[in-house]
């Protein structure tokens, strides 16, 4: 039966300002993709009237429909003239689109991959910034820590300062937004070498404390600055791979 996540809205707006609270089009969406994706809402499953979602989320139609479009869109949901909207029972991403994506950034060169990353994560980190509450940032810091663990060794450095950067949009539920970075940070790392850039001491010193500022302006609420250092840490990577920067 569809429902509400009352208690886990409710406790963010406890901890977040009002600038960092989710908009009611993304509660809603937010929380019906749980639900498919737990398997809460069934394939095949008619949805009720957006009159009752409006209720059973305490949101207006329009909502509730925004949410509802955005589903259809990504191919959850199937809408049937006459009959009402379903939860499709088709997956809505192939595994071929998914591979054809993955051969396109591989055949991208590392100009256009570090332009891509930047724009992603740059995005990323802003929405952080504005959104993240307490539980959120101290995921990022768990994060934080971990690599500051792993600064003396260099396959292990490369594994934590990617869970890092997925820590970041994943705090606050952008999986998408995770899924894209591991596969440009994957196809960078087969590409270009990425495992290189780790090699100097210098470098992971720098990423560390670029990281450090990251993670302090997210926790100001600092989405500007936020943005800066996420773009300064990143061009620690593409002048090291630029310059073979390796000891």
């Amino acid at each position: 039966m569809l429902k509400a996540d009352k208690t886990k809205e409710k406790n963010a707006r406890k901890t977040a300002s009002p600038e960092k609270q989710r908009k009611a089009p993304e509660i809603v969406f937010h929380q019906m993709m749980k639900q498919i994706e737990t398997g809460e809402l069934k394939a095949g499953q008619k949805l009720p009237p957006q009159s009752e979602l409006s209720k059973v989320f305490g949101v207006g139609m329009s909502s509730v429909r925004e949410a509802i479009n955005i589903l259809q869109v990504m191919g959850y949901l199937e809408v049937k003239h006459g009959s009402g909207t379903f939860i499709k029972s088709d997956a809505p991403l192939s595994k071929t689109l998914l591979e054809k994506l993955e051969n396109d950034l591989n055949q991208s060169s590392p100009y256009e991959l570090f332009e891509l990353r930047e724009l992603v994560e740059c995005q990323s980190v802003k929405t952080v910034a504005l959104r993240a509450d307490s539980d959120a940032i101290n995921e990022i810091k768990s994060a934080l820590a971990t690599l500051r663990n792993s600064s003396n060794a260099r396959q292990s450095f490369l594994e934590s300062d990617l869970q890092f950067h997925l820590a970041i949009p994943k705090a606050i539920g952008l999986k998408g937004t995770a899924a894209i970075n591991r596969l440009i940070f994957e196809c960078m790392h087969k590409e270009y070498k990425l495992a290189f850039t780790t090699q100097s001491t210098d470098y992971r010193k720098k990423a560390i404390s670029s990281a450090e500022d990251i993670v302090r302006y997210i926790e100001k609420g600092d989405a500007a600055n936020a943005v800066r250092c996420m773009r300064r840490h990143l061009d620690l990577t593409k002048y090291a791979i630029i310059n073979l920067d390796v000891e």
